[in-house]
């Protein structure tokens, strides 16, 4: 197996090692056929079906998460749940099938295909990666209408807690699918798109793992069960890495583990100055 080294965007610090365990998006690239008119209405109800079977599993996402959750998850899921509603993807679709005639799936990505060119034109860095949102929202309905679904491991039991820990690598992963990988034995995750903003990566910083997004090619070169290192400082990925630097790597993650247990034993220590005074330390958000 050949090693390789991509470069993206570091948005989660630390370094990860484990096994690549890839996630099939459901292509925006999807079949286009036309329906006959008598079928028209069974194929706008296919779709309602299908927006409304995602809706449930988000509202069951929110319902179930799990107390220690960074809050950004539950406000995230909303975000989501609020996508779904608006007309512009649970209506719109809807119309395009019935004057167009356009398969479901068609018709759901001929309007996200329009919505993703009106947000590729806003110059906000942040408002123009909601745009991930969008796509993260309408990829879970087009996998529901394919009857295809996430690829998530079992959690690991007795002697699977031996096995490799992995690390996902996704065109995409919306913050909703992070969740059905926090019980496995998920260290870390690299993705082909996204930014220092988008949601995905606000997550990962929130749940501490170390990530890496914007590889473009990630998920076409990264193949099932390769070996990878994530560093989350750097922005880098290397694949199926030689002896030594998967050494220097692991070095690398012992002293970081090392350094932050050490200010762990400090995170309950007062805040004293040498002659006594208590002071009250501030620190931004990140």
């Amino acid at each position: 197996m050949a090693s390789f080294t991509l470069h993206g965007i570091p948005v989660s610090r630390g370094i990860s090692i484990g096994r690549a365990h890839l996630l099939t998006p459901a292509a925006l690239d999807v079949k286009h056929y036309l329906v006959a008119e008598e079928q028209v209405e069974a194929e706008v109800k296919r779709l309602q079906e299908a927006i409304a079977q995602v809706h449930r599993t988000l509202q069951d996402l929110w319902t179930d998460l799990p107390k220690d959750a960074p809050t950004e998850l539950g406000a995230f899921i909303d975000v989501h749940v609020l996508i779904l509603s608006d007309p512009m993807i649970s209506e719109a679709p809807l119309d395009i099938i019935r004057s167009r005639h356009y398969n479901a799936e068609w018709a759901l990505v001929t309007q996200i295909d329009e919505l993703s060119a009106q947000f590729d034109e806003i110059e906000d860095p942040y408002l123009r990666e909601r745009k991930q949102d969008i796509q993260q929202v309408a990829e879970r309905v087009l996998k529901v209408l394919m009857g295809t679904a996430l690829s998530v491991p079992p959690v690991p039991t007795g002697e699977d807690h031996f096995q490799p820990q992995m690390i996902v690598v996704a065109h995409d992963i919306s913050p909703a699918d992070m969740l059905a990988f926090r019980d496995r034995s998920f260290v870390g995750f690299v993705t082909d798109v996204g930014g220092q903003n988008s949601h995905t990566a606000i997550v990962a910083r929130s749940l501490d793992i170390p990530a890496a997004v914007g590889m473009s090619q990630a998920s076409r070169l990264v193949e099932q069960d390769d070996w990878v290192i994530v560093d989350g400082d750097a922005g880098v990925v290397v694949c199926n890495p030689s002896a030594l630097v998967l050494e220097q790597y692991r070095a690398r993650q012992a002293a970081l583990i090392k350094a932050r247990k050490r200010l762990l034993k400090l995170k309950k220590t007062p805040a004293l100055t040498k002659d006594g005074t208590a002071i009250t330390l501030l620190a931004n958000i990140e």
